[in-house]
């Protein structure tokens, strides 16, 4: 093993090559690099001060812009704000119109349906109507009979009593009065 390690190592000194020769004047390299690094660290410091004093330049001249564009952005905000308020103030207006509309859309919907319930009052006088006309009817049949004149002039006058603002009621009195008038002419004759 010790052999293997031997072989290695010579091997790579071969391929190493011979060794860098050593200047004779060392402390002349020595100086050249030190002499390099204060001329990079003089540069680099120069550089920055250049940079800082730019930066300050520059934020001297910004400082005025950003002077007008705080005032410029105020102005804006208090535009925004009043345009907000504006915008508020017209949806508040577009909400009671549009809750005007509905109402008005209930109201008439209702208005509709009411009208089409049949009134009350018109539909008892039809049904007053009808059943005064059957009276008349049964009263015309039974004025027909000589037998049953008596019994008709008691429905026709049933029938003024019970309906006496009906078109049959007036119609019963003229039947009546008809009666009465020929029963007056047979008794002439």
């Amino acid at each position: 093993m010790e052999d293997k390690l031997k072989t290695i190592l010579q091997t790579a000194d071969r391929k190493a090559g011979p060794p860098a020769p050593l200047s004779a004047n060392l402390t002349a390299v020595v100086r050249r690099r030190v002499q390099r690094r204060r001329m990079r660290i003089t540069i680099i410091s120069t550089a920055a001060v250049i940079l800082i004093a730019a930066g300050v330049c520059i934020s001297l001249l910004t400082a005025k812009s950003n002077r007008n564009e705080q005032k410029r952005i105020a102005f804006l905000e208090a535009e925004v704000q009043r345009l907000q308020a504006s915008t508020d103030a017209t949806l508040r207006l577009v909400n009671k119109l549009m809750e005007s509309e509905r109402r008005q859309k209930r109201l008439a919907d209702l208005r509709y349906q009411l009208a089409a319930i049949p009134d009350p009052l018109e539909t008892m006088q039809m049904e007053v109507e009808g059943a005064a006309s059957i009276l008349l009817y049964e009263a015309d049949k039974m004025s027909r009979v000589p037998e049953q004149q008596k019994f008709a002039l008691a429905k026709y006058n049933r029938l003024i009593k019970l309906y006496p603002d009906t078109y049959s009621a007036r119609t019963a009195k003229q039947r009546l009065s008809e009666i009465k008038n020929d029963s007056k002419n047979r008794k002439s004759i």
